[in-house]
Parts: structure tokens; sequence; C-alpha cells
């Protein structure tokens, strides 16, 4: 049996070694695998996968859609270059320049002339020879670089326009797009198109660039009244109006982002909505906005305008002008300073500085900050000659205000509440109302109000605390007269102290009535305390000639002194 399977298994071997031996010499058979020469050419040329006409001479006309290019520079006499009239035109510069020698300038490099539509021009350059010296243009070449205001969805890019009378590149603003361009010199417009995107137009008469949408770009003009960009959204771009009379703006937008505006004698940047933008100018206002977000403005030598101005500022920064920053409505977290006027003027300041260093020769009174209403707000103004006020206000919270030669807080006829005033030459605070607050003054009075409540006022040289109304109310003088004086007083302390050695004054002068008070005084010939109606008052005086508590009527009340008591009708006193 074992050996009928052997026998078995070598005969299907050798049957399927035959059949693979079958097969070769079959596919030997085939033929040579060598092939029998080079392969036949079976692709297009470049012409037939995209025709092309070169232009060769000038003038030259499109009239059929297509694509056209140059080979080499070219110059016409006078007159138009080339024209396009047909839809759907491309055109490669491929590189050259079209240049013309009219004299004066005339004609178009490239005009499309007609509402056409689907039209593309690029990569080359337009050189004329228009130059501009003193706002007057003048010299040979082309009047206009590329010319189409009826056009529609046209593209302009890679392209740079130098020199021409009129206009560099103006196509519609129809879905048009003008791209990695420039133009330098042209009397009327740079760039006219809906949208502009890295590209440059100096030395532009009436506007640098108009577009409906600029980004990345800088427009100028140096001519009286022109200006750098005129857009409805700008965003990281540059304008600016140089010349030094005329009234141009750098930048004139609705909204705008991230951009720069310069200009002599108008808006360095304008619009509705600004964000993160900086607007310079030196006879005009910095940046002017319905809303401002994070922005700069300067105003370098502007007595009637302002460094940046709106309706509503947020975190803003203003310097120069008649003020720094200027709220209609409301100034948040801002920042302004002027050597004309207020440092910030709003409807509403919150948690603002402002700087004030208005001369003699500007009309006062200015602040710091100058508000309806002033929230958590530091405002300082100093002068030697006008009343400049730290912070001027109808109510003010929480605020910190200085004022060299007028008021530190200056809050009328309103309230301020828990605030801190301080003067060189004047009040420290003066109020109607006072809340917890504290007012110093060197040469003034500390603290000057209708009603004072829980207040704290320190004069050198003046009364320590003014008021009619003082209720739990400490009032100092060093040298000054009285230390708290009120037409009525309830649990207050007033203190004199007679630093340079002077006479008479008062530590508490209550003009109809003291209750539960305490006054002290250290002046020779001084009085610690008086009042037409004392009652439960204590009064001292620890110089000579003195008397401590002083009254027409007083009621369990003490005095301490050379003469610790002066009443006309004593009552329970000692």
């Amino acid at each position: 049996m074992k050996t009928k399977c052997i026998l078995t298994c070598r005969a299907a071997a050798l049957a399927l070694l035959a059949t693979l031996a079958a097969y070769l010499n079959t596919a030997q058979a085939a033929g040579p695998l060598t092939p029998p020469g080079p392969p036949a050419p079976t692709g297009k040329s470049l012409q037939e996968i995209e025709p092309r006409t070169l232009i060769a001479t000038l003038p030259y006309t499109i009239t059929a859609s297509g694509s056209y290019y140059l080979s080499n520079t070219l110059v016409i006499a006078s007159g138009t270059a080339i024209t396009i009239e047909a839809n759907g035109v491309t055109l490669d510069l491929n590189g050259c320049a079209l240049s013309s020698a009219a004299s004066p300038a005339s004609g178009y490099a490239i005009d499309i002339n007609g509402s056409y539509e689907d039209i593309s021009i690029f990569n080359g350059h337009i050189v004329s020879g228009v130059v501009q010296s003193g706002g007057s243009y003048s010299g040979s070449g082309f009047a206009y670089g590329i010319y189409g205001p009826g056009t529609y969805n046209v593209r302009i890019s890679k392209l740079s326009v130098s020199g021409v009378f009129y206009d560099g590149i103006y196509v519609s603003e129809n879905s048009s797009v003008v791209q990695e361009c420039s133009v330098d010199t042209a009397s009327s417009y740079g760039i006219v198109a809906n949208v502009v995107d890295h590209c440059s137009a100096l030395g532009c008469g009436i506007f640098g660039i108009i577009a409906y949408q600029v980004s990345d770009s800088y427009g100028e003009s140096p001519i009286p009244n022109g200006t750098g960009i005129e857009c409805t959204s700008a965003i990281g771009s540059v304008g600016s109006a140089d010349a030094p009379t005329g009234s141009g703006y750098g930048i004139d937008t609705t909204v705008a982002e991230n951009c720069y505006g310069y200009s002599y004698n108008n808006v360095g940047v304008g619009g509705s909505t600004l964000n993160n933008c900086y607007g310079y100018s030196y006879y005009g206002t910095g940046v002017s906005a319905a809303v401002a977000n994070n922005c700069y403005g300067t105003a370098v030598y502007a007595t009637n305008t302002y460094a940046i101005s709106g309706s509503v500022l947020d975190a803003c920064y203003g310097y120069g002008g008649i003020a720094g920053v200027y709220a209609v409505e409301t100034a948040r977290g801002c920042y302004g300073y002027s050597s004309y006027g207020n440092g910030v003027y709003a409807v509403t300041a919150e948690n603002c500085i402002g700087y004030s260093y208005a001369s003699g020769s500007y009309s006062a009174p200015y602040a710091g900050i100058s508000a309806t209403v002033a929230n958590n707000c530091f405002g300082y103004g100093y002068s030697t000659s006008v009343y400049t006020y730290g912070i001027d206000a109808t109510t003010a919270n929480n605020c910190f205000g200085f004022g060299y030669y007028g008021y530190g807080c200056y809050i009328s006829p309103g309230t301020a509440a828990n605030c801190f005033g301080s003067s060189t030459n004047n009040y420290g605070i003066f109020a109607n109302t006072a809340i917890n607050c504290y007012g110093t003054s060197m040469n003034g009075n500390g603290l000057s109000a209708t009603s004072a409540n829980n207040c704290y006022g320190y004069s050198v040289a003046g009364d320590g605390m003014d008021v009619n109304m003082a209720n739990n109310c400490f009032g100092y003088t060093y040298n000054g007269y009285e230390g708290l004086s009120a037409a009525v007083a309830q649990n207050a302390y007033g203190y004199c102290q007679a630093g340079n050695g002077g006479s008479g004054g008062y530590g508490l002068y209550a003009e109809y009535s003291a209750n539960n008070c305490f006054g002290e005084n250290f002046h020779m010939s001084g009085t610690g305390l008086y009042g037409y109606l004392v009652i439960g008052c204590d009064g001292y005086e620890g110089a000579s000639s003195s008397i401590g508590l002083e009254a027409f009527i007083g009621e369990s009340s003490t005095g301490t002194g050379i003469t610790p008591l002066s009443l006309t009708h004593n009552l329970n006193c000692y």
C-alpha cells in the first residue's frame, strides 16, 4: 500500500512539470521585449493649452476674450497704449513696462473702455514722467494708469504705476480687487477699487486710496485737503494727509482695526467704530470716533480740538488738544493729558486718569478729570496762574484729585463719596455733599462742603474743614485759623495747632450749634471750641491767654485752658 502512494505522487509531480514547460515555450513565442523606437509625442503645446496673443506694438485694442501678454517693454509716442473692449480678458505684462513719451502727459496706459467684466491685469509696470512739486503736478507720460470706472469683476495685481497726471489705478467698486500694487504720484486718485489689499499709493492729490475695504495698505496725500485713505473698512493700514494747510484726513472710514492715521490739520483716524488705532495730528484731532477701543490719539498743537474724541471710549489714551480724552457720553479706563485744557472730559468717567497742565494763556478752569459723573478716577491739575482742578464733577465716587492752583476735587452741585482731594493753594475738596472724604491743602481749606459726613479735612495754612453741617468729622489745621468750621456740628472734632506760633483761632468753630463735639486749639489767645449753642461738648485750649470752651448757651459741656469756660448762659457746664 505504501509503495502505491509513492508512485501516485511521483506521477502528479511529472505532470505539473510538463505543464510549466509548455507555458514557458508559449511566452517565448510572443515576440521580443525590446521597444522598436522612442515614444511619439501625444501632448499639447503651451499655446494649445492656453492660447495667448502677443502684443508687440502700440497702440493696441483688445476686442475679443482671451489671454494677452507682452514680451518686452513698449513705448508709445502719445495717446492710449492698450484699450480693452471685451469681456473675459487676461492681460499679463510679463514683468515688462508700458511707457509714454507724450508731453504734456496724455492718454491711458490701459483703458477699459466700457462696462466690461471678468478682466485680469497683472505682473508689470506703468512708467510715466509726471512729478509733484509744491502741490503742483507736471511732466510727460500718461494721464491715467489703469482706468475702468464702469467695469465689473476686475482684478489688478502685482503692478506698479508711477508718475501719472490724474489717476493711478481706477476701477469700479463693483467686485473689483487691487492687490499687491503700488502707485507713486498721481494728481487725483491713487487707487480706487472695491477691495484694496497690500497696496501703497503715495504722492496722490485728492485721495491716496478709495475702497470699500482696505487691508495692509498705505495711502498718502501731500496736497491741501487731500486724504490718505477713505473707505468703509480698514484693517492694518496707514493713511497720511501731510499738507500743512487744508482739512484732509489720514484715514476716513466707518470701521478700522489696527490702523494708523496722520493729518497735519485735521483728523488722524476718523470713523464710527475704531479698535486698536493710533491717530496723530499737529493742529487737528488725533482720533475721532463714535466708539473707540484701545485707541491712542495725539494732538500736538491743537488748542480747539482733541487728542481723541468720541461718544463711548474704552481703554483709550489721549495726549494733547483742548482735551486729551473727550467723550460725549462715557470714558472707561482712559488716560488723558492736556497742556491746553482738560485731561479727560466726559459725561461719565469710570476708572480714568487725567492730567491737565493748562497755563495762564488759556481759559480756565480746566481739570485733570472733568465729568458729570466720575467713578474711581484720578485727576491732576497743575497751573501756577489759573484755576486748574484735579477733578471737576457733579458727582464723584472713589476719586482722587489734586490741584496745584485750583481745587483738588470740585464736586458741585452733587455729592463726593469716598473721595480724596489735595490742593497746594486752594481747597482739597469742595463739594455740596461730602461722604467719607478726605481733603488736604497747603494754603487753602482742606475740605469745604455744604454737608460733610464722616470726613477729614487738613490744612497747613487754611481751615482744616469748612462746612455748613458736619457729622462725625475731623478738621485739623497746622497754622490756619480754624481746625473745623461749621454752622452745625455733630460728633465732630476740630484741632488748631499754631505751628508757627500764631495767635487766635479755633479748634472747632460752630456758628450755630455743636453737639457732642471736641475742639482743641494751641494758638495764643485762641479758643478750643466755640458755638452759639453747645451741648455735650469739650473745649481745650493749650496756649496762654486762651479759652477752652466759648458759647452763648452751654449745656453739659466742659472746658480746659487758661480760661476754661466763657458762657453767657451756663447750663451744667464746668
